[in-house]
């Protein structure tokens, strides 16, 4: 393997100008926005060893751009909306469907209790990561549309997410748990926070998503 290049006087290529911030928010695929996710035992990721078990990420563009937030993640709640979408929309593009009198949505809803079919549904919420900006949370598993009301009672307010380890008689799993948090931490800039609200809140009728998105404990929570 060649030596890697450096400045004269063997300094690092490190720019004292441009923080890691500033690159993940001009490299993100579009506009979409990047997706908060629990990676808990059943997540791919995590069986290849490129995320922690019981550890949440940030989904940044690609399926495989994933920032380890750690075990726990404070956050505001913004906002949720209505979301249907198709890990396979055709020719291999997840599609998203937000008008939940749609055929679409409707025929997505009705798919997604059963196995196997690529289809998810439930509330999708915004939420404003201190120090990440802002992120989706799609709960569409039944654990995560279970602990929902806990996300959708506390909106406008800081929150810490974390998890628990579920089991049955079969399977064990994780699923996200929500407490209202006391701690004092940033919050969005208005004008910022007003522009993606807005835009959260009036998608389009059909969205080509950026990446891939599996509910974690889905498949468990059918058996």
């Amino acid at each position: 393997m060649s030596e890697a290049l450096t400045l004269p006087g063997g300094q690092p290529l490190v720019s004292s100008k441009h923080k890691d911030d500033d690159f993940t928010d001009l490299a993100k695929s579009g506009d979409w926005l990047p997706r908060l996710q629990l990676y808990g035992s059943n997540s791919d990721e995590v069986k290849e060893g490129k995320m922690p078990m019981a550890h949440f990420g940030l989904v940044v563009g690609r399926k495989d751009n994933i920032i380890d937030l750690g075990k726990t993640v404070n956050a505001w709640i913004v906002a949720w909306r209505p979301k249907a979408l198709l890990i396979d929309g055709g020719d291999g593009k997840p599609v998203s469907y937000f008008d939940k009198d749609s055929a679409e949505f409707k025929d997505i809803r009705e798919k997604s209790s059963i196995k196997d079919t690529g289809a998810l549904c439930g509330p999708e919420f915004l939420v404003f990561i201190p120090g990440k900006g802002f992120a989706t949370l799609f709960m569409a598993s039944k654990t995560a549309r279970n602990e929902a009301p806990a996300i959708k009672a506390l909106m406008g307010k800081a929150v810490t997410f974390t998890s628990k380890l579920i089991e049955n008689a079969s399977y064990k799993w994780h699923g996200i748990t929500t407490m209202e948090s006391s701690a004092s931490f940033d919050r969005p800039a208005e004008d910022e926070l007003l522009k993606v609200f807005q835009a959260f809140d009036n998608p389009p009728e059909k969205q080509i998503e950026a990446a891939p998105e599996k509910a974690d404990s889905a498949e468990a929570d059918r058996r």
